[in-house]
């Protein structure tokens, strides 16, 4: 979130929620598994692909031009 210049408090306003919610959500300890819908708004309030928040491709990084070409 940091390198897009959004911090979480923002994340969580743009997803309709506190910055409380975002925090548990995204925790390492979450007990809850995000869903594939949650992953999308998320990406969606960063206009970021899917694909740029799974951690594999964390050193590939996709633009949305790029992915649109593949």
């Amino acid at each position: 979130m940091g390198r897009l210049g959004v911090n979480q408090a923002e994340l969580a306003k743009r997803l309709g929620h506190n910055a409380q919610w975002l925090s548990v959500r995204i925790s390492p300890r979450a007990t809850v598994a995000m869903n594939l819908d949650e992953v999308q708004r998320i990406a969606d309030a960063l206009g970021i692909l899917v694909i740029n928040l799974l951690p594999q491709y964390a050193s590939q990084r996709v633009s949305r031009s790029e992915a649109t070409t593949r």
